[in-house]
């Protein structure tokens, strides 16, 4: 018995065996609910590759404001040295 997990566990297809190669024949029913499955799994994929784009501009958009809020911070300090030298 071929297991058919990789397909989906509620559609058992109609396995025929021809010149050394195996097909899996399903309903029209079965085809149908296949088809959306498909659909479903490439707009999945799509909505994870957007998020993953939007993540990685959003961690960006992050590292960069922690640089500038650093550099911000030296100038002050600089600013403060100068300060405390001319005092």
């Amino acid at each position: 018995m071929i297991n058919y997990i990789a397909i989906s566990q509620s559609l058992e297809p109609k396995v025929i065996q021809q010149n050394d190669s195996t097909y899996f024949c399903f309903t029209v029913v079965q085809s149908k609910k296949l088809a959306k499955l498909i659909e479903l799994g490439n707009y999945n994929d799509t909505l994870v590759k957007k998020l993953t784009t939007t993540n990685w501009k959003l961690q960006l958009v992050s590292d960069t404001k922690d640089n500038v809020i650093d550099f911000k911070n030296q100038k002050l300090s600089s600013y403060a040295t100068i300060v405390e030298v001319w005092s």
